[in-house]
């Protein structure tokens, strides 16, 4: 059911309201080293042209795992997917259970995607 989501998403809401073309993550074609490649080129185009390059940078540890359903509710609002599918996924999220290996009670998920470090057991 995730990949059909995920079909869906990337042929209707993503295709009518594009992610901004700066964002690499969960862009088709895009990945880090794209993104560094984007980076690096500006700067030699800067040491090129004899001009100032200044970066800033930020990674937020964890963004998916802390991103609330709420959030992430609006934004699929925001890009216009059908109302079933926002509910479809939202509960998907919000009733994954995780059981950690070598523990012995399951836990609820509460925010985001619900990675954690392996060895993870994920369930509904």
């Amino acid at each position: 059911m995730e990949r059909m989501c995920e079909r869906e998403l990337r042929g209707s809401a993503l295709m009518n309201l594009p992610l901004h073309d700066k964002q690499h993550a969960y862009s088709l074609g895009k990945s880090t080293e794209s993104a560094l490649h984007q980076v690096i080129t500006k700067i030699e185009e800067a040491i090129q042209n004899i001009e100032i390059c200044l970066g800033s940078f930020i990674d937020i540890e964890g963004a998916f795992d802390r991103t609330n359903f709420s959030s992430i509710k609006c934004a699929l609002s925001r890009h216009k997917v059908e109302p079933a599918l926002i509910d479809w996924i939202v509960n998907m999220l919000s009733t994954r259970i995780i059981k950690i290996v070598g523990e012995s009670q399951p836990i609820q998920i509460k925010k985001g995607w619900g990675s954690l470090p392996s060895p993870v057991e994920y369930g509904h």
